[in-house]
């Protein structure tokens, strides 16, 4: 601590080349007690005004010391009285007061509830300090806070996020914008979570493609466009589009398109109440484009067309979505001229169906007479052996020698 009685600092020693400025202390406490304007050397007759204390051992003189070199002796620094520094910085002070803002504050009547601003460069107003801007300002200083206003008069403090600072710290619009669109905006175009912002194509609106599904199962908006590819599961098809509806929570129905080449060929649809989907896999929706053609099924779930029908050689057929098939020919049995008690008979005859049962089918037959020989005729067979794929051991009958039979056999069962 700085004596201030003290008329004089003597302690440590001191060096000092003659001719020089610097001066170099031994033990010395400069920095603390000595200031600029202190005279070195009167223990010679000899004071220097001191320019600067440049630390407890270092000091530089204003001007070249005029006695000789000493080294590490003892000396003396007379010490400037405290009042003449004073003087002028109280001098300074008023000068500054005058010249300065303090007249124009001065001049200002104070009130209640008042607060002084400059409302020019060279003159100062009251201003109202409201209640609410008074409790503003007392509010705490807290971390990632800031004050906001609970009403008229009130204030308090809410949570400052990570997020708002970043906004508040952008440097433009435009950055401004990237950091609500980064942590606002959807992640996806199936992205439902709330308070977020649509991108281009979200929900499959306004988008030149719409956006893939990897499941069907799993589309959590509620109400959305989207489509379906060849990696997509529980798909009822290769590739579609289609569109879901929720008319509540977990009542969803999807409804799905199947396009080639730009033309819709099948329809489906399913839905869900919170269970297991209705079918797992999209049913079809018939329609004049898809009633007739190739049936197919799954688990027993069809899959394919209602009716399939088609011919060749072994006679003509149909099968049915619900796993229906029925086969039918005309077979030339020949003539019946074997005799066989009291009637004629043909030669054995045999069938391959045009197409294969899942099971051995029912057989059904009729006939009719051919040529010009009179009598009636019937259908006959002997220990028929029946598969799935084919029949043997059917004849035509007549009551008259000679007749022509024809034969005309159904098969009834199942394809699946």
């Amino acid at each position: 601590m700085v004596d201030l009685t003290e008329s004089h600092y003597s302690t440590g020693t001191a060096t000092v080349e003659a001719g020089g400025t610097a001066v170099t202390g031994q033990g010395t406490n400069w920095a603390g007690a000595i200031r600029p304007g202190d005279l070195f050397g009167t223990h010679v007759g000899l004071p220097i005004r001191i320019l600067s204390v440049d630390s407890n051992t270092s000091l530089t003189l204003a001007h070249e010391w005029p006695g000789a070199a000493q080294t590490a002796s003892a000396y003396e620094i007379q010490l400037t009285p405290y009042d003449v520094g004073y003087r002028k910085a109280i001098e300074d002070l008023v000068t500054g007061i005058a010249e300065g803002n303090l007249p124009m504050f001065a001049a200002l009547v104070g009130a209640a509830n008042k607060l002084p601003y400059f409302d020019s460069s060279d003159s100062m107003a009251l201003a109202d300090f409201p209640a609410w801007a008074r409790s503003m300002l007392s509010q705490p200083g807290s971390a990632d806070k800031i004050p906001y206003l609970t009403g008229a008069n009130g204030a308090a403090l809410t949570t400052l996020t990570a997020l708002a600072r970043t906004f508040l710290a952008a440097a433009n619009e435009a950055d401004a914008r990237s950091v609500i669109n980064v942590a606002l905006r959807q992640s996806n175009a199936f992205d439902d979570g709330a308070g977020r912002g649509l991108i281009v194509g979200a929900f499959g609106l306004g988008a030149h493609s719409l956006p893939t599904a990897s499941a069907l199962d799993n589309i959590t908006a509620g109400n959305t466009l989207f489509r379906w590819g060849n990696t997509t599961a529980n798909r009822p098809s290769t590739y579609g589009v289609g569109i879901q509806f929720e008319r509540s929570e977990g009542f969803i129905q999807q409804l799905g398109v199947t396009v080639d080449g730009g033309n819709v060929t099948r329809e489906f649809n399913r839905g869900t109440t919170g269970t297991p989907w209705t079918p797992p896999i999209p049913s079809s929706v018939y329609q004049r484009s898809n009633i007739l053609g190739s049936v197919a099924q799954s688990g027993g779930i069809p899959t394919g067309a209602i009716i399939e029908r088609g011919s060749n050689s072994n006679g003509s057929y149909v099968r049915y979505a619900d796993g229906t098939q029925l086969c039918w020919h005309s077979i030339n049995a020949g003539v019946a001229d074997t005799a066989h008690g009291q009637v004629f008979i043909t030669s054995n005859n045999s069938w391959t169906f045009p197409v294969q049962f899942s099971s051995v089918p029912m057989i059904v037959s009729g006939s009719n007479r051919s040529g010009s020989a009179n009598g009636v005729t019937w259908p006959g067979s002997t220990t028929q052996s029946i598969s799935v794929s084919s029949t043997n051991g059917l004849f035509g009958v007549s009551s008259m020698t000679g007749a022509g039979v024809y034969l005309h056999v159904l098969a009834i069962g199942r394809w699946f």
